[in-house]
């Protein structure tokens, strides 16, 4: 180790004659060169020895949400299209012509539990989340919206684990 100081100040003295004079001028010693050699070789070894991991996300394009429409007095008479209807005041209402803006795709809609099955871009996923989260009411009518699932894939928004039975692993007793 003393050795490679020693090959750097020299290395360095090669270049310029006068270094370890304009060194110790400014009050810089040997010991405190060799110190800053040793600090400078400790961070390209550590440099060498980080390896660098890359993290891709690949998102899709659309992302499907699965949503009910509650209100607090039944009996509102409510489609697929004023279930969009619906859905586009209320984005209206949290971000202006912003939220108008947003395509919200119906594919699937109760008529029975106000429950159906939207798409819509990824980008806007925020956005029409919170505007159904923030509604609450139509028409005058208080009510609010539940969001059960989100998921990239419409698939996965029809199983449910609440439907699965969880059986414990058989245990097998020694007869005595």
């Amino acid at each position: 180790d003393v050795n490679k100081n020693l090959c750097f100040l020299q290395w360095f003295e090669s270049f310029n004659p006068f270094a370890t004079f304009a060194f110790t001028l400014i009050g810089l010693s040997y010991e405190s060169l060799t110190h800053v050699h040793q600090k400078l070789e400790q961070k390209s070894v550590h440099m060498e020895s980080t390896t660098r991991t890359v993290r891709t996300v690949c998102r899709t394009e659309h992302v499907y949400m699965d949503v009910s429409l509650r209100f607090e007095e039944p009996g509102e008479e409510v489609d697929a299209a004023m279930f969009k209807f619906i859905i586009q005041q209320a984005l209206r209402t949290s971000f202006g012509e912003v939220g108008a803006s947003v395509h919200v795709d119906v594919l699937k809609f109760r008529e029975t539990d106000l429950r159906a099955y939207l798409r819509v871009l990824s980008s806007n996923l925020v956005r029409l989340w919170s505007s159904l989260t923030l509604t609450s009411s139509y028409n005058g009518r208080p009510c609010s919206f539940r969001v059960y699932k989100v998921s990239p894939s419409p698939a996965s928004l029809a199983v449910s684990s609440l439907h699965y039975q969880h059986l414990p692993a058989a245990e097998e007793t020694a007869a005595e």
